[in-house]
């Protein structure tokens, strides 16, 4: 019975291993939806055993730069469920470590969004300004030349009151 007992759990091992390695696989292949299923998968069969791993694998894949689909919300969702669950794994300081960049990565994300708002916005308002100062040099201009029409037309003033002066 031994015997049997030792080749069930050998085999358990290799399953569990097997689950895994296929779900880093699949990351390697940047193919992330077998992936995650492949360590969903082991969390369901191996929830003590093999859960610490499964989850920050998952939380990888749902940040992984590649992945068209990632979620950093997951992702973060995934290493809470880690640390709550796990708080001795010896993934603990990476688990903290990728939860810090992602927080990084959001928080700078959204300071670029707001920067990209701000840019377009001041992009906008140029645009008025510089459509506003060639408005206002147009008017310069005819003003000026009113203004050189009124010169004109006070300088011949000028010429008919000392012409009438003269013959005064």
């Amino acid at each position: 019975m031994t015997i049997n007992s030792c080749s069930l759990d050998f085999a358990d091992l290799s399953n569990k291993d097997e689950s895994l390695a296929k779900a880093r696989h699949y990351v390697e292949q940047h193919d992330f939806q077998f992936s995650l299923l492949e360590a969903k998968k082991a969390l369901e069969l191996y929830p003590e055993s093999m859960g610490d791993e499964s989850l920050f694998l998952m939380a990888l894949i749902y940040s992984h730069p590649e992945n068209t689909g990632r979620d950093y919300q997951k992702s973060l969702e995934a290493l809470r469920r880690l640390q709550s669950r796990f708080p001795d794994s010896p993934l603990m300081p990476e688990a903290m470590v990728l939860e810090d960049l992602i927080h990084r990565y959001i928080s700078q994300k959204k300071k670029a969004l707001m920067l990209e708002e701000t840019l377009a916005t001041t992009e906008k308002s140029r645009l008025e300004c510089q459509e506003k100062v060639s408005e206002l040099k147009k008017e310069i201009d005819t003003l000026q030349l009113q203004l050189s029409g009124i010169k004109k037309q006070m300088q011949k003033l000028k010429e008919i009151d000392l012409r009438i002066e003269k013959k005064r």
